[in-house]
Order: C-alpha cells, then structure tokens, then sequence
C-alpha cells in the first residue's frame, strides 16, 4: 500500500484505439475496456450497493503505449517485476488447459476485482482506505484515471500446460491510502459539469466526463532555469494550472464547504482572487529545500522573512511512492491541499480565526493552512519542485516530496481568506477578470 501525507501551513462504448500501435484483438480490446466503463457508469448513477454515485467521474479511453508496458511487464512469465510508479496496475494469473485467447479467462479475473465491492465500501469522502480489500475496486472506480491499457501473455509450465498472466495498467495509481477516489455527485448532463481536466466534456448518454487527448510530458524545461530541480514545463504548467482552476472554483462560489449550510453549501464568491503566475526564484527556493529531502517545513528565515519582509508561504506533500510521475504528483499534492476545504472547512465568515487554525493541534486531520493557503485571495506567483529521494538524506524515507512556495504569504491568523464579492467585482487597477480571477492585462 501507498501512503500520502500534507504537512500543514508552509491524484460503456470503447473509445477507438489506434489498431496500428496496439497489439491486442480488438475484441479482447474492448472486454477490457467495455467492462471498466460500464462499472464506472453504474458507480456514478448510484447503482453500487454501498457505494456513493459520483461527479467528475471519467471515461477511459485505450492506450496502446499502456497496452505495450503491461506486455513488457507479463513476458517474463510469473516473475514480479517491480512496476513504475506512474501506473496504477492489476494483475491475475491462471494455470489451464491449453487455448488462448480466452475471454472468459479474462471476464474471471475482470469479475475477481470487482467483487471486492460485495463486503466492503469507503469512508464518507470515498478515500482509499488503510487496507487493500478494495484494491482491485480502487483502480477499476479512480475518477481521476483516464487510459487503460491491458495485456496477457502465455506461458508454459512443467506439467505440459499453460498459465496465462493478465495485467491492466492505468494511467494513475488509485492504492494510495487517503486518496480521493472520487467526488459524491451526480452524473454528469452538461460539459460544465466536468471539471477535473481542463476543456472537458460530458458524455450524456453514459454520465461520464471525457477528457481531450493530452500530450505526454516531452522533457521541455524552457520557463526556469533551476539546477537540479527535476522540473519541466508540462510539471509546472500543471502546477499553475491547477492551482489557478481550483482558485476559480472558489471565486465562483461552487467550492464546497465543510462548515456552510451542514457541508451541502460552498465557499462565499471572491471578489478578488488573483490569478497566480509561475515564479522561477520561488521554484529556485522549493528546489534547494527539497532536495533535502525532509518532510518538515523551512524555516520563515530560509523564505525570506526579514524586518522589512514577510518570508513565502509554504505547502509540503508526499507520497511513498519513489519514482511518483511528477505531472500526476503535481495533480495529487494539489488537490490533496485543496481537499481540506470540503474535509474539514473554514466557514461563510472565510475568516482565518485562531479557533479555527488551532484545530489541528490535536488533531492532524484537522488542519486547514493547506486550502487556505492555496486560496488566500491576494497571493499571486507560485514556485514548485518534485524531489524523488532515496532514502539515504533526511528524513531516510523511499518518498517523491513535493514542496511549493507562494508570494504573498498566506496563513495570517485573524484575516479574511480572501475578500467576499461578487466575482472580479473589486480586481486592482490594471487587470482584467478571466474565469473569476483578476488576470494582469497583456501590453500592448
């Protein structure tokens, strides 16, 4: 099992795959991916005894690149290989007579990890729980999972039979203990419901979001110039992106609340909220510190704090996962921080009061400065990195860290998160609003 922690204050109809890069019937092609889809779909519409309906739940699509890993893992017959940390992955392995394909072979062990959900269900926020009786669940319900790729591979055995190993790969990794599976909801009936992913649309006959092609990480590291911060583009692009998606969520006032109207309400509308910018010196700062490797905050002094400064925020995650895909790390550490809101809550007053931000003191599941942070309305540049330790520095854990600094600081006991208004209706002079957030103007 995968373990995740945030350290307070400072993740039906197949989709055509391409038949020329994959190697699979498409037939076995579509059993895969049919079965999955359709288990989502009922998940969503609340036709899972025991289990919430859902929002924001995707549909998945085929991915001969996923399709070709899961052969490369299964070729060597029976051998646990260990597995990137960029997948979510399942396995089954069956000893029979000699014939494959077999799609019924695939229809058992399709069945097999399903069947978890007969004896047990998740907590009130459908997180992953601290055992691994829905782990076949998990990766088969991730809201957040898009692509899928599956293969099987025949092996002989001494007895003049045949084993068949199956494996599915899934483009991210559900098993991590306190993870969101997925947010409690309705299916989605418009395109502006879907809001995980950015241009998204739903799919209204099925009640599952779709999101667009996306391009895979290409290494491009052109924005900052940072040594050994392990950052590329596309990891602080998303970052950036969202951060600032969950900020206008906010500012919208569609961002639910744990202490308004009994945790059914949202968060007040922000009047002005800022856009957030990418910051390389502030990335420079996260990157020095993570590579410490130590899941602790730096101290105010290390962000700057002088007499005639205040030092940058700062928010921590981290994951147990060593090699963690850094753009889904990015995703995981931001939502995760976002997640106290509807978790634990900071009220209609959106005021940071010292009751509030002493709850956690006894109580770590009670600690709010991650959202709060991530929200404080005039905060306005970002500066992350991604640091995969080994375990031999700092705190001696197998982790991927991720730290991230904000300018200005938020986190300021007895202030208003943001300002309360309707959206961009109070933006400084020289911003325009653009989706809720006062974005500067561009010179012409």
């Amino acid at each position: 099992m995968r373990l995740i922690v945030a350290l307070l204050a400072f993740t039906t109809a197949a989709y055509a795959a391409q038949p020329s890069k994959c190697k699979i019937e498409e037939s076995i092609r579509n059993q895969f991916l049919d079965f999955h889809n359709e288990k989502r779909k009922e998940l969503a519409a609340g036709h899972v005894k025991n289990f919430r309906p859902a929002k924001n739940m995707y549909k998945l699509r085929w991915s001969c690149d996923l399709e070709r890993s899961a052969n490369n893992y299964i070729k060597f017959c029976g051998i646990n290989v260990p597995l990137s940390g960029a997948y979510g992955a399942m396995r089954a392995q069956f000893k029979a007579s000699k014939g494959y394909p077999r799609p019924e072979l695939i229809n058992t062990a399709l069945n097999g990890w399903w069947k978890q959900v007969e004896k047990n269900h998740l907590d009130e926020y459908n997180r992953y729980p601290n055992h691994t009786r829905l782990f076949g669940v998990a990766n088969i319900i991730n809201s957040e999972t898009t692509k899928i790729g599956c293969s099987y591979y025949v092996c002989p055995t001494n007895d003049n039979k045949e084993a068949v190993d199956i494996l599915c790969l899934y483009d991210d990794v559900a098993d991590i203990a306190g993870r969101y599976l997925y947010d409690t909801g309705s299916p989605c009936t418009k395109s502006e419901e879907c809001t995980t992913y950015r241009k998204s649309t739903c799919e209204t006959a099925t009640g599952l979001c779709v999101r667009p092609e996306e391009k895979p990480d290409n290494g491009k590291n052109t924005m900052c110039q940072v040594r050994e911060s392990g950052m590329t583009d596309k990891v602080r692009n998303t970052f950036l992106d969202v951060h600032n998606d969950l900020r206008s969520l906010v500012a919208s006032g569609n961002a639910q609340d744990k202490l308004v109207d009994g945790g059914k309400g949202s968060a007040p509308q922000a009047a002005k909220m800022m856009k957030m910018e990418y910051n390389c010196d502030l990335e420079k700062m996260a990157a020095e510190y993570a590579r410490k490797c130590i899941y602790k905050h730096s101290t105010d002094e290390y962000r700057g704090f002088t007499e005639k400064s205040l030092p940058a925020g700062e928010n921590l995650y981290r994951v147990s996962i060593l090699d963690a895909d850094k753009v889904k790390a990015a995703e995981w550490a931001t939502r995760a921080w976002f997640s106290e809101l509807k978790e634990v809550g900071i009220g209609s007053e959106n005021n940071l009061t010292r009751a509030l931000w002493d709850r956690s003191k006894g109580n770590l599941k009670m600690q709010i400065g991650h959202y709060t942070q991530l929200a404080w309305g005039n905060t306005d540049k970002i500066g992350c990195s991604i640091q995969q330790c080994l375990g031999n520095i700092g705190d001696k854990r197998k982790q991927t860290l991720v730290v991230c600094h904000y300018q200005e600081i938020g986190n300021r006991v007895g202030k208003i998160v943001y300002e309360i208004g309707t959206p961009c209706s109070n933006c400084p002079s020289g911003y325009k609003c653009e989706n809720n957030l006062c974005a500067k103007k561009s010179r012409s």
